[in-house]
């Protein structure tokens, strides 16, 4: 079952999409703030997922998504935002480096159609850039 770290201050946010991403067969995984954050990354095995608000306890999806790559991890991260338009959208992906954005009114909506696109299969054994070897 793969995991997906859910990173979200909100305790609504949290349960709604806990309980989405659990009933769509995944293993979710909530940190409330960038330190819990940080320790639960560590634990993500290849092909998980991380979801977080654009602001939480001790940190933004941008701090978050920047410290990944310093660490060298390369999980794909969906920011959930506010109701944007889509310029605005299209700005905040850029500027803050999310693989794609959910925006909030349709997190219901959209939370799992989009984890299903960025998780990897669970039986990757090795995983070179965008090719992966299954086994």
């Amino acid at each position: 079952m793969n995991k997906i770290l859910i990173v979200d201050a909100s305790d609504s946010d949290c349960r709604l999409m806990s309980g989405l991403l659990t009933r769509a067969g995944y293993e979710p995984v909530i940190a409330e703030e960038m330190e819990a954050a940080r320790q639960e990354v560590a634990k993500l095995s290849p092909g998980a997922v991380i979801v977080t608000a654009m602001k939480f306890r001790g940190g933004t999806a941008r701090e978050l998504i920047y410290w990944l790559k310093e660490e060298g991890y390369k999980f794909p991260v969906l920011a959930v935002v506010a109701n944007l338009n889509p310029i605005d959208l299209i700005d905040e992906m850029r500027d803050c480096g999310a693989v794609n954005i959910i925006q909030r009114p349709a997190l219901s909506k959209q939370l799992i159609e989009q984890v299903k696109k960025y998780v990897a299969p669970e039986k990757v054994l090795f995983a070179f850039h965008h090719n992966l070897i299954l086994h």
